[in-house]
């Protein structure tokens, strides 16, 4: 990356720092003292591009090394080189190793006091990634002070916030979904009676899954175990502090270090990083939500886990461990803090211990020594040095527009795939160990028969077990055999609209797109009867929800799991007789891709739930039309899905990740009237938002 501007050099005020003042921050400028006026800005400047941080940004710009916390402020910093030099990408430290696409996680323990453990939690589990080695690449490692002489708030306006004027607040029923803008701004205060230093300040846009385990009772800590994956990381760099001002991408315009006449704010962050008493300090944020994650999110690159999952379940390490108490209110849908920016929590039949958070995130980073310890040269890599002195966070709820892509290959081929390629790593070892090649199957049971059960293809109709068809007949009511009936479900839509409790969907302006289904029965009668009516027909939602400790690296189909759990099971079961082989046989070097899916195929579990009445039920409004075909008679509808949601839940739209994800299937129940069991059919289907026009 080659930067040929130069940025003006740094001089707070106009003239370098000195020692003398170094410490002092000039008076704040009023708006009338300055002959730049906040002003519209021209339409291309008001373009805010969805571009994530890449591995160069973090290294280039956001990079932060042990001098940057104590330079000379007295000494201009460096500026960029003319075109044709390097110096930019040369700044850096050079990456670490790429990373295993399996690599394990790490656990790291924070040494925490007493009065930490309400605000913090040990025992904290990260995907390892290393793109770096700065404090912001580990900043999720850092602990947190238990008090801190700042105090921040954010907050997200309805509109591209203006400074010397009163903005109006976003709503905590708000979603956001791909490519929408976040806008905001959040208000910094030194709350002492005396001046204080900073290290680092920074501003993010942040997407996490987290998984938690409780701590058993009787121990201080209230998770045993929290597993975070950072899928998404995004810095406004014009809110976060820099060495020179950033502009603003939404196009606000203010001069710098002048209070705001509205509520007595300072905007920007003092350039010599000292907050004065009982001094507040204002800076603006924007970010736009991408449909698309960086590739690296992602360890094997499957493109289903690049798409931005929505927002699932409740962070309950949020705001201090608080928002692991959020009930759902039965009467609005959903439950909340009474906070600005509290997450909110809806009936989505997720686990109560899984999460997929998106939150604004502000941080101020400080040293955790004494500024007089020397430093290694290597202490930039080691987060227990350096400490989070404050945080502030706002959660937003998103929901994307793009569906589920479709797998490149059926889960069933996938796995075998993935089975293969353990049988080729482990007999490989073998024949290194005893020099004797293998090319069968190690064991019984541990063969392709295993993949043979699993879901292949979606089948584009899906039949129902034939049913007996009972009639009561003569003066005593005696029940006889009159047929048997089948059902199939021959079409259904190719995508069915997101819906959420009421509230949401009304503030949102969300409709439910009309869809239908293509239903057909075949009855096959005894001695020549006739079928008996359509008595109704019910839908009802089967939400399949999975997750895994380890990232799953093949995509999974939406029949995965329909109609039972036989293919989770047998993947299961083989994967254990592999890892139980493994074991067995302490000289196996096995690959780290080996490893890695063993275990995410141990450790990958789903859950199943009905959704009733969430659909109207359906029943002919004319008389049956049953039509012979062949000895049998046929009854063909078109089946509508009108939405009512009786339950007021939200049906997120379909989603998978590396640790969680989120299918749905249609289940069909059709009754004849008359005696006799109902059939059941059960279809995947996709689940996906589509935003009405604006």
């Amino acid at each position: 990356m080659n930067l040929t501007r130069h940025p003006p050099p740094y001089e707070p005020d106009g003239s370098p720092t000195t020692a003398a003042n170094a410490n002092e921050v000039p008076p704040a400028r009023s708006p009338s003292q300055n002959t730049l006026r906040p002003s519209p800005s021209p339409s291309k400047t008001k373009e805010v591009y969805d571009i994530l941080p890449s591995f160069q940004m973090y290294q280039a710009i956001l990079k932060r090394n042990e001098h940057q916390f104590t330079e000379n402020l007295v000494e201009k910093p460096p500026q960029y080189e003319t075109e044709g030099t390097d110096a930019a990408t040369s700044a850096y430290t050079p990456p670490h190793e790429a990373t295993n696409p399996l690599d394990e996680y790490a656990a790291f323990d924070h040494q925490e006091t007493q009065e930490d453990i309400e605000l913090h939690n040990d025992n904290v589990a990260v995907l390892h990634e290393a793109y770096g080695s700065s404090i912001v690449d580990n900043i999720d490692r850092v602990p947190k002070e238990s008090s801190s002489p700042f105090d921040i708030q954010i907050f997200v306006t309805k509109d591209i916030p203006e400074p010397y004027t009163d903005n109006e607040l976003e709503t905590r029923l708000k979603h956001y979904t791909s490519g929408d803008l976040v806008n905001g701004y959040l208000v910094v205060t030194n709350t002492t009676a005396i001046p204080q230093t900073f290290g680092l300040f920074t501003v993010s846009l942040e997407g996490s899954i987290k998984i938690t385990e409780p701590a058993p009772a009787g121990e201080p800590a209230k998770y045993h175990k929290i597993l975070m994956k950072k899928f998404l990381r995004m810095y406004d760099l014009h809110a976060s502090y820099g060495y020179i001002q950033v502009p603003n991408s939404a196009g606000i315009e203010y001069p710098p270090h002048t209070r705001d006449t509205h509520d007595g704010t300072i905007i920007a962050l003092p350039e010599t990083r000292v907050l004065q008493p009982h001094t507040k300090y204002k800076k603006f944020f924007t970010f736009r939500f991408p449909s698309r994650l960086l590739d690296n999110v992602c360890p094997t690159q499957l493109e289903p886990h690049i798409a931005a999952p929505p927002s699932f379940g409740v962070d309950h390490t949020g705001f201090n461990n608080k928002a692991g108490g959020i009930k759902v209110n039965k009467v609005l849908g959903y439950g909340h803090l009474d906070v600005r920016g509290t997450p909110l929590l809806t009936k989505d039949f997720g686990w109560d211990n899984v999460s997929i958070s998106y939150t604004i995130e502000a941080k101020f980073i400080d040293r955790k020594h004494a500024a007089s310890v020397p430093f290694s040269q290597h202490d930039i890599d080691d987060p227990e040095q350096y400490v989070i002195s404050k945080q502030a966070q706002y959660f937003l709820r998103f929901v994307p527009t793009a569906p589920e892509p479709s797998p490149a290959l059926p889960t069933s081929e996938a796995i075998a795939a993935q089975f293969a390629a353990i049988e080729h790593d482990i007999n490989r070892q073998l024949a290194h160990i005893s020099g004797e090649v293998k090319d069968k199957h190690l064991f019984e049971g541990a063969d392709a028969s295993a993949t043979s059960k699993l879901p292949s293809k979606p089948r584009p109709v899906v039949v129902s077990a034939p049913v007996t068809v009972l009639s009561k007949r003569g003066l005593l009511k005696s029940v006889a055999k009159v047929g048997t009936c089948q059902a199939a479900v021959t079409q259904v839509p190719a995508m069915l609209s997101y819906s959420s409790p009421t509230l949401l969907m009304r503030y949102n302006h969300d409709t439910v797109a009309p869809s239908a289904l293509a239903l057909e029965l075949t009855f096959t009668g005894v001695e020549g009867r006739k079928p008996p009516a359509v008595a109704s027909v019910e839908v009802n939602m089967v939400v399949w929800s999975y997750c895994s400790d380890f990232p799953v690296p093949f995509a999974i189909s939406g029949d995965f799991f329909a109609d039972s759990d036989q293919g989770l099971a047998h993947l299961q079961k083989r994967a254990q007789a592999y890892q139980g082989f493994i074991d067995a046989n302490p000289g196996l070097k096995v690959s780290r891709a080996t490893r890695g899916f063993l275990k995410s195929a141990r450790t990958l579990r789903a859950k199943r739930d009905v959704i009733g009445g969430y659909f109207q039920p359906w029943t002919p409004s004319a008389p049956d039309k049953w039509a012979s075909d062949g000895g049998h008679a046929r009854f063909r509808a078109t089946v509508p899905l009108v939405v009512i949601n009786k339950a007021n839940v939200n049906v997120i739209p379909s989603f998978q990740t590396c640790l969680v994800g989120r299918s749905y299937c249609l289940q069909v129940v059709v009754r004849l009237k008359g005696d006799g069991d109902a059939m059941v059919c059960e279809v995947p289907v996709t689940v996906g938002y589509s935003p009405q026009p604006a």
